[in-house]
């Protein structure tokens, strides 16, 4: 199982991963994930490596250079473990997004490239005019915010 599979699965049931709903037993768990990769030899996957990129992400996107852990910054920005958990998803999404991935959420909305660039309005759906950016629905515009 790849690592963004994993996530997804841990999205999906967080107490069977981790016990409870947790940003910092995620944390655990992640670091977990990588010692036994690590111990067994294994070379680190395309997203294994795309992820170490993600604490920059956060940095970036918080504007905390340097300053926490991306547990940490998340964990300042939630009321509690739940809830950093929560916007952890959520960052993790818009993450992928802005590294041109294709994703398909739990809600079966279906990410995949467009063939051409696009930039049309028809039966209440948007399609942008770059690559993998997918089709929402435009009640869900601020999703992409």
């Amino acid at each position: 199982m790849e690592l963004y599979d994993l996530i997804k699965q841990i999205h999906k049931r967080p107490a069977l991963y981790l016990g409870k709903k947790s940003l910092s037993h995620l944390q655990v768990f992640l670091d977990g994930y990588t010692f036994a990769r690590r111990q067994s030899d294994l070379p680190l996957s395309e997203q294994e490596r795309e992820f170490d990129r993600f604490q920059s992400w956060i940095e970036q996107r918080f504007g905390q250079p340097d300053t926490q852990s991306w547990t940490k910054i998340i964990l300042f920005y939630a009321e509690d473990e739940t809830q950093a958990l929560e916007l952890f998803f959520e960052l993790f999404d818009e993450f992928l997004i802005a590294q041109n991935k294709q994703l398909v959420n739990s809600t079966s909305r279906s990410f995949k490239p467009l063939e051409q660039p696009l930039e049309s309005v028809q039966d209440d759906v948007i399609r942008y005019d770059y690559p993998f950016t997918p089709a929402v629905p435009v009640e869900e515009w601020n999703v992409l915010k």
